[in-house]
């Protein structure tokens, strides 16, 4: 073991980073992308967060954007606890060669799921490092419920650059849009909030009502749910990064 530090950036998704754009280049921390952003019917995005990683002075970690959506949705209607823990396993042989490491991962939102199970595996890989730092959250969306640990303003240089990276990633920019609309300071203020979010608890998610709306109109054939499939595999998750370190 060598004395580093590290700080991971656990994201559901390509372009979650721009959210916190100035810190990411503050900080530089290693950065990990569940998904390839392709939401199963359009190309990987995984190209665009690359050259903004790489442009801001990042890294990038041994996940990044490499598992299309797809398989992480049929992963979950499949309850295929396995395939999340084997995930988990590379972001933790990722980070081995560090200390101490603080974790950021997306923040829970009800917004879509794998944004919730970004800060499960946060959680998770928190618990094998020992807790030594509470896990901090970047939220996807705006006005996610959170307590306030960091705020960031930028500079007019920093908010110049951040806003070229954002009109440069064009996948997203009616997703930018709709952000700056409800939250028009976004480019010039950058949050970390903490969650303490219960894992155990029953929780009917906004992507769930919504799933079950298109079912019950025969858009989806089925739907993912939170008891069903979200939360065991959260708990699955939360209980290997706690076994790791002996901890029940």
């Amino acid at each position: 073991m060598t004395d580093k530090v590290g700080i991971a950036l656990i994201l559901a998704h390509p372009g979650h980073e721009l959210r916190v754009h100035h810190w990411l280049e503050q900080t530089k921390p290693r950065v990990y992308l569940l998904t390839d952003g392709s939401g199963g019917r359009q190309p990987s995005r995984t190209h665009y967060s690359k050259t903004v990683v790489d442009a801001a002075g990042a890294t990038q970690g041994a996940v990044f954007g490499d598992i299309p959506d797809g398989i992480w949705y049929d992963s979950l209607l499949a309850r295929d606890t396995g395939f999340f823990i084997e995930v988990l396993g590379r972001f933790h042989r990722d980070l081995e060669p560090f200390d101490d490491v603080q974790i950021i991962a997306d923040a829970v939102d009800g917004y879509n799921p794998m944004h919730d199970l970004a800060h499960a595996f946060g959680t998770a890989l928190n618990a094998m490092h020992g807790d030594e730092h509470p896990l901090l959250c970047s939220a996807a969306i705006p006005h996610v419920a959170g307590k306030v640990e960091l705020d960031l303003h930028l500079d007019a240089a920093a908010k110049a650059r951040k806003q070229a990276a954002v009109e440069n990633y064009l996948p997203l920019a009616e997703e930018a849009r709709r952000i700056l609309e409800q939250d028009p300071k976004s480019l010039e203020n950058e949050y970390l909030i903490s969650q303490n979010f219960d894992w155990n608890a029953s929780w009917t998610p906004a992507w769930e009502r919504i799933g079950r709306d298109r079912v019950a109109k025969g858009l989806y054939e089925t739907c993912i749910t939170y008891a069903e499939n979200v939360q065991p595999v959260a708990q699955a998750l939360i209980r290997e990064g706690r076994k790791s370190t002996g901890v029940a």
